[in-house]
């Protein structure tokens, strides 16, 4: 959890009495008049024992804070006299003024004030002021400004954050504050990617945007007009369409009147280089790559230049709560851009389409990171309690013979279903499972990838072939549905097996539920990118299926995130 900001250091600096304020009345009544009336020197409060105590009293909040300062017998970091005393300052000023270049809460450190302390000279107000402002700063640029779980119940994540002693004593101790400050930054390169991109964006707001959005229902080739215009413009602005030299006036002659007249300007065409814009923008975007401006690309092509900034700034803050080692070999599934991939040593090296969770919230893929330990060939279906009571049981009082592939059981064995009566039953009084066994029509299909977790979360086969043709591809109850699940298996065993294909088939052929261990565990990861750059450095937005980013910007700007704080 992040260092709470209070009014703290207000009250501490402008209130009656420093004695007063840090540690009330009864023990401010003991302490020195010099410490009540007035701030001390650096070396009389640190050597002032009823000083330490008052201290000890105000920090009972913060107590990670007051023992790290009690272990090294309260020597400053910050306001000491000598030149790694003013480097340290330096660097901590410094890496403040930055903290908008990473879409950091920059106004809620409050600059000036601590700026104005260190000037004002050493004392125990500003060296603690200090040291809080610092872990703000710290904690957020190395794990986020927010805590992701407290956002969207489906967001299972536990940021990387480090103890205050672990952060306190590492600047501390750093030969060189400023390479500390910078180490603390997500040194994943998709964070730096998207920091650029987050520069490009913010000159864009700067300079006015892309120009009018497009006003159309539809637009494909061959079309002309005002509409056709306005879209020639929006993806030239973005860059997608270069501009063409403007035509040059047309002189008209004839033999006996030689006169010279301006033709007028053709109407704007939607031709096939319009066409290869339109893709690269819909390949950019996630859309089907077909050259047609349909309401999906309409959509995506009319959002802002300040949205897809914003859009950016969520992106990095993502990126901070992953600061951790993610696996030398990990699978990655970006639940918006429907796509599972593996990922050896930060180099894509298998992908596949995939479907998840509805965007109903009860049918959501969660946010988390795993392990996955096996993987299951022709496996069964125990169908989950929830989609039992919720969507089959309702089916078989109506109709007892319904979803026939399913079998009914209750301690162990098979139940015959004629001998049930299902109307005298509840969801919560329900007593039975459903299970579906291993077959080409199961509905797990004929592999699942397994990393056991609370939520009952995996990814594996379907037989339902046809939805990974679709664009928006947003249909499970929260597992991941993989389109090539054979060629994803033999990836993931070729460093333990030397024919990978063969040994999945012979397993396979048995029609046997059988589970095969992975050699050696793999991290999975899944996240929610709305925004993210692809290996070829091209930025990447999709849609925000589980409607996400307005909570998300709205928590940050809260904490103090604005785009105005971004260099120019």
């Amino acid at each position: 959890m992040r260092v709470e900001r209070t009014g703290f250091w207000v009250e501490l600096v402008t209130g009656a009495g420093l004695g007063l304020i840090i540690a009330g009345a009864a023990v401010a009544q003991s302490l020195p008049a010099t410490v009540v009336t007035s701030p001390p020197s650096s070396a009389q409060f640190w050597q002032d024992v009823a000083a330490r105590q008052a201290v000890a009293a105000r920090f009972a909040s913060h107590p990670e804070v007051f023992d790290f300062y009690a272990a090294r017998d309260f020597a400053p970091i910050w306001t000491g006299e000598g030149p790694e005393f003013e480097l340290r300052r330096a660097a901590l000023l410094a890496a403040l003024e930055a903290s908008g270049d990473h879409g950091l809460p920059r106004a809620s450190y409050d600059i000036a004030g601590l700026r104005a302390g260190f000037a004002t000279g050493a004392d125990i107000a500003t060296e603690l002021r200090a040291a809080l402002t610092y872990l703000d700063y710290a904690q957020d640029i190395s794990a986020g400004v927010l805590e992701p779980a407290t956002l969207a119940e489906d967001i299972h994540k536990t940021t990387p954050r480090q103890s205050s002693e672990a952060l306190l004593s590492g600047f501390a101790s750093a030969d060189n504050p400023l390479i500390y400050l910078s180490n603390l930054t997500p040194k994943h390169p998709q964070y730096a990617r998207l920091q650029r991109a987050m520069f490009d964006l913010a000159r864009v707001v700067e300079a006015g945007g892309w120009g009018a959005p497009v006003v159309a229902e539809r637009l494909e080739l061959g079309d002309q007009g005002p509409a056709v215009a306005a879209l020639i413009a929006r993806l030239q602005a973005m860059g997608y369409l270069a501009e063409e030299p403007s035509s040059a006036s047309v002189t008209l002659s004839t033999a006996n009147d030689a006169q010279t007249a301006t033709e007028a300007p053709a109407p704007a065409l939607f031709d096939d280089r319009l066409v290869g814009a339109v893709m690269r923008f819909q390949a950019d975007n996630g859309l089907t790559q077909d050259g047609i401006v349909g309401a999906n690309t309409l959509a995506a092509i009319n959002v802002d230049a300040e949205t897809r900034l914003k859009d950016v700034i969520l992106a990095m803050e993502r990126q901070r709560w992953m600061n951790f080692d993610r696996g030398e070999r990990h699978v990655l599934v970006n639940i918006p851009d429907f796509h599972a991939t593996v990922v050896d040593q930060d180099v894509v090296t298998f992908s596949t389409r995939s479907v998840v969770g509805h965007p109903d919230p009860r049918r959501h893929t969660p946010e988390f990171s795993d392990v996955m330990e096996y993987m299951v060939i022709n496996p069964s279906w125990t169908v989950p309690r929830s989609i039992t009571t919720r969507e089959y049981l309702p089916q078989l009082q109506e109709d007892p013979t319904a979803q026939s592939q399913l079998e009914l059981w209750s301690g162990g064995q098979v139940v015959d279903r004629a001998q049930v009566d299902f109307t005298q039953y509840t969801a919560s009084t329900f007593p039975y499972t459903l299970r579906q066994a291993p077959s080409t029509s199961n509905a797990l299909g004929l592999v699942k990838f397994m990393f056991p977790n609370p939520w009952n979360i995996y990814l594996h086969d379907t037989p339902a072939k046809n939805l990974f043709a679709r664009e928006t591809r947003a249909y499970s109850h929260g597992c991941v549905r993989l389109q090539d699940p054979f060629d994803f298996a033999y990836h993931l065993l070729a460093p333990q097996v030397d024919n990978p294909e063969a040994y999945f088939a012979r397993i396979l052929a048995t029609g046997r539920e059988t589970t095969v261990q992975l050699e050696t565990p793999i991290p999975v990861h899944l996240v929610y990118w709305t925004s993210f750059v692809d290996p070829d450095g091209r930025l990447q937005h999709r849609a925000d299926i589980y409607g996400r980013n307005a909570d998300l910007w709205q928590a940050l700007e809260a904490a103090g995130v604005s785009v105005a704080a971004i260099s120019s």
